[in-house]
């Protein structure tokens, strides 16, 4: 946002205007694209969150993403409130999962993004799963435990085949002594 202020009463956010699609548009993209998405969303929702206030409407709707896909802004934040910011995070994990998956949630019925698509990586999946939790003991407290549990995925989506292979060939002569 680029600034907030009170417009009859009520906390508005302003933002600039961005060319783009929302996120729903996007269809299925890589998982390391994901990541690097789901990062930039992260730092938009983050950046509300620190002015104190939540979104409350978080969906594929929501979510523009720019046509280089470097950018992303929130729309919809006429309701922003100042409630819980856990409940932002468990409507990005069911964004994330659509996103993922192609398929909407049903926080009863929906199985890890990783068994539904090969193509996702079950830490990814995890995270997502841990995303949409509503027992808050056992989901995300907060978008930076969220930011790093993302960016640790990414890291290790990004590092190298041989350095992979080098650490699984000393886990196992380590494993044999």
């Amino acid at each position: 946002p680029l600034e907030h202020r009170m417009v009859d009463d009520r906390p508005v956010l302003v933002l600039e205007k961005l060319n783009g699609s929302p996120i729903r548009d996007i269809g299925l993209v890589p998982t390391e694209e994901f990541l690097k998405l789901a990062l930039l969303v992260l730092e938009a929702v983050t950046s509300i969150h620190q002015k104190g206030f939540t979104h409350q409407r978080l969906d594929l709707e929501s979510l523009l993403v720019s046509p280089d896909r470097r950018q992303i802004r929130l729309l919809h934040c006429d309701r922003a409130g100042v409630d819980n910011f856990r409940r932002d995070i468990v409507s990005l994990g069911s964004v994330f999962y659509q996103v993922l998956t192609g398929r909407s949630t049903s926080a009863s019925e929906s199985q890890p993004p990783h068994l539904l698509s090969a193509a996702v990586p079950e830490n990814v999946s995890l995270l997502v799963m841990r995303m949409m939790e509503d027992t808050p003991e056992n989901g995300y407290q907060n978008c930076s435990e969220v930011r790093a549990a993302v960016s640790l995925c990414l890291s290790q989506m990004q590092r190298p085949l041989e350095l992979l292979l080098a650490e699984a060939q000393a886990a196992r002569t380590g494993a044999g002594s």
